[in-house]
C-alpha cells in the first residue's frame, strides 16, 4: 500500500515500525534520523498514531517521556497490525481507491465534496492511483472515473488492494454481507469436498465479496485465457458446488463466470483434501498427458532446478503428486492474469517477506536466489505472458518448504547430537551449535530415531559408545559436559574444514 501513500503518511509508519522494533525509550532525535525528517516531524506523527489508537480504543499506545525518550507499549504485533490497517483506510488514497470499486457515477465535484480537497489535490492523488493502475494493463478514465479492462484481472487487482490490509475487525465491503458469504462458502465446502485452511477462507471470502460488488455493477467475465484448464476430476467435484457459484448470476454470463470461479478456486494449492490421494494423482496424470500450459511450467521449473543440482538425485524429491499438484494450481494462478504486473508495494507484507525470503541470511539463502533467478528466468522466456513473478515466488518456495527438506540444496552440513543426559541438554547446546553455526549446519538431537543410515556429517556427543550405531557418518567427537571453549572451537574447525570438503566434492561433479 506505501506506492499509494504521500511523504508524510510514509513517514508515520515508518516511525511506527522502528518504534515496534524494539522495546525501549527512543529519543525524538533518532526517530527524526531514521524516518529522515525533523523532530518536530516525529512529535506529529506519534501524535496522528496516537489520536487513531484513542479513537478505536486499541491495545496499544505510544508513551511518551518528556527529557526521555518514546516509547511504544503493546504486547504483540496483533495490535499494530490492526493500527496500521486502521491507519491505511484513513488516508484519502485508500478511501478515492474504495470508492472507484464501489461507487458508480464519481465525479471530481463528488470526490472534492467528500474529501473537502481542492480540484488540484484530487487530481494530483487520481495521478498517482493512474500511474499504478495502467502498468497493470488497464484504462483509466479521468472524466467518468472509471477503469476498465479483462474483468478478471480488474477483480484480482482489487482483491490483491484489499487483501494487502485484511483484518479481522473490519469488513471492507459496504454492499455484500460477510454472514451470507461465510454460510455460501460452507455451503461450497461441503458439496465440493474442498477443505481450505482459515486463512485461504479469508482470502475466498475477499473474492467472493469483490465478484458480488461487480455482479451488482453489471460486470462480468467475458473472456478468459484459454490455456488455464482445470482436470475433468476436479470439474465433477467441484460440479456439485455450481448453483452457489451461480448465484445472482444472469444466465447468459454463468458459463464463462462459473468457469473463472472454478479456476480461482484450484488455484489454491490446498482446497484438494491431503488425503485424497487417488483425486491428486489423477488431475497430475491427466496435466502430464494433455501437456497443459501449467504441467509444462512445473515441468520446465524442475528440470531446471534438476541441471542445476546435478549431484543430487531429485527424481525421488519429484515424484510427489501432492507436490506437483501444488505447484500446477500456483501456474495456473499466474497463467490466469498475465497482464498484472501486481507492484509490491501494493501489499507491503509480500515485500517484506520477500525481501526477508531473498536477501537476508535466512535459513536457506542460496536455494531462494536459485528459485527466484529460475522464477523470473520463466516468466522472460515465455514473454512476460505472466503474472509478475514476485507475486508467486513465496507461493512457489512455500510449496517446495512444505514439501521437501530445503537442506538439500543448500552446503549444510548434518549434525547430529546425543548426550548421555538426553532431551535434558541437547536442546540447549543445538541452540549454541545453531548460533556458533549459522547456515552452515542443520543439527539434530536424540528426539530423531531409527536414522542409523542416514548420512550424517558429523556426530557429537560427550560419550564414545553413543556414537557406535553411526558408522557412516563422515565424523565423530567427543566433547566433554559441559562443552569447554575448546570444544567449541574444535567443532568450528570441523565444520569449517567439511564444509569445504562438501563444496569441493560439489565442485568436482559439475
Amino acid at each position: 500500500m506505501t506506492t499509494f501513500l504521500d511523504k508524510n503518511e510514509k513517514r508515520d509508519l515508518d516511525i511506527l515500525y522502528h518504534l515496534y522494533s524494539e522495546d525501549k525509550l527512543w529519543s525524538a532525535e533518532e526517530l527524526a534520523t531514521v524516518a529522515n525528517c525533523s523532530v518536530k516531524s516525529v512529535t506529529s506523527s506519534v501524535s496522528t498514531l496516537n489520536e487513531l489508537i484513542s479513537e478505536y480504543d486499541l491495545d496499544c499506545w505510544i508513551q511518551i517521556e518528556r527529557h526521555l525518550g518514546i516509547r511504544l507499549c503493546t504486547d504483540s504485533y496483533a495490535s499494530i497490525y490492526h493500527l496500521e490497517s486502521l491507519y491505511i483506510q484513513n488516508t484519502i488514497t485508500y478511501q478515492l481507491m474504495d470508492k472507484l470499486f464501489h461507487e458508480r457515477d464519481l465525479s471530481i465535484t463528488k470526490l472534492q465534496d467528500a474529501f473537502f480537497l481542492s480540484r488540484s489535490s484530487i487530481y494530483r492523488k487520481l495521478a498517482i492511483i493512474e500511474t499504478f493502475i495502467l502498468s497493470n494493463g488497464f484504462n483509466f478514465s479521468k472524466t467518468e472515473l472509471t477503469i476498465t479492462g479483462p474483468e478478471a484481472s480488474i477483480r484480482e487487482f482489487f482483491y490483491l488492494f484489499y487483501i494487502s490490509i485484511a483484518d479481522d475487525h473490519f469488513w471492507p465491503f459496504k454492499t455484500v454481507s460477510q454472514a451470507h458469504l461465510e454460510n455460501k462458502l460452507v455451503k461450497i465446502e461441503e458439496a465440493s469436498h474442498f477443505k481450505l485452511s482459515y486463512a485461504e477462507k479469508l482470502r475466498v471470502l475477499y473474492r467472493l465479496a469483490i465478484n458480488s460488488v461487480r455482479y451488482q455493477q453489471k460486470h462480468y467475465v467475458l473472456e478468459l485465457p484459454d490455456i488455464v484448464k482445470i482436470a475433468p476430476n476436479l470439474e465433477v467435484e467441484l460440479a456439485a458446488a455450481a448453483e452457489y457459484f451461480m448465484e445472482g448470476i444472469p444466465v447468459k454470463y454463468q458459463q464463462l463466470e462459473y468457469q473463472y470461479l472454478s479456476l480461482v478456486y484450484l488455484t489454491y494449492a490446498n482446497t484438494i483434501e491431503v488425503n485424497n490421494t487417488l483425486g491428486i494423482e489423477e488431475a497430475v496424470d491427466w496435466n502430464r498427458k494433455e501437456k497443459t500450459k501449467a504441467y509444462e511450467l512445473v515441468a520446465e521449473l524442475l528440470d531446471k532446478m534438476s541441471n542445476i543440482y546435478p549431484q543430487l538425485d531429485l527424481s525421488e524429491y519429484f515424484a510427489s503428486s501432492l507436490f506437483i499438484y501444488k505447484l500446477i494450481s500456483v501456474a495456473n494462478y499466474a497463467l490466469l492474469y498475465p497482464m498484472l504486473d501486481v507492484d509490491l508495494d501494493l501489499n507491503d507484507r509480500w515485500n517484506k517477506r520477500f525481501r526477508s525470503l531473498t536477501f537476508s541470511s535466512l535459513e536457506r539463502p542460496k536455494f531462494t536466489e536459485v528459485l527466484w533467478e529460475l522464477i523470473v528466468e520463466i516468466h522472460e522466456e515465455n514473454n512476460r505472458e505472466l503474472i509478475n513473478p514476485h507475486h508467486v515466488f513465496y507461493f512457489i518456495y512455500s510449496v517446495f518448504n512444505q514439501s521437501l527438506d530445503l537442506h538439500i540444496f543448500e552446503n549444510t552440513l548434518k549434525i547430529k547430537l546425543i548426550m548421555e543426559a538426553g532431551y535434558l541438554s541437547e536442546s540447549e547446546l543445538k541452540e549454541k551449535l545453531a548460533r556458533l553455526l549459522g547456515n552452515d549446519a542443520k543439527i539434530v538431537t536424540s528426539d530423531i530415531r531409527n536414522d542409523e543410515k542416514e548420512p550424517y556429517d558429523l556426530i557429537i556427543s560427550d560419550l564414545p559408545f553413543l556414537t557406535i550405531d553411526y558408522p557412516d557418518a563422515k565424523q565423530q567427537y567427543i566433547w566433554a559436559f559441559p562443552p569447554m571453549k575448546r570444544d567449541w572451537q574444535n567443532i568450528k574447525m570441523m565444520t569449517e574444514m567439511l564444509s569445504f570438503d562438501s563444496q569441493k566434492e560439489k565442485d568436482a561433479s559439475v
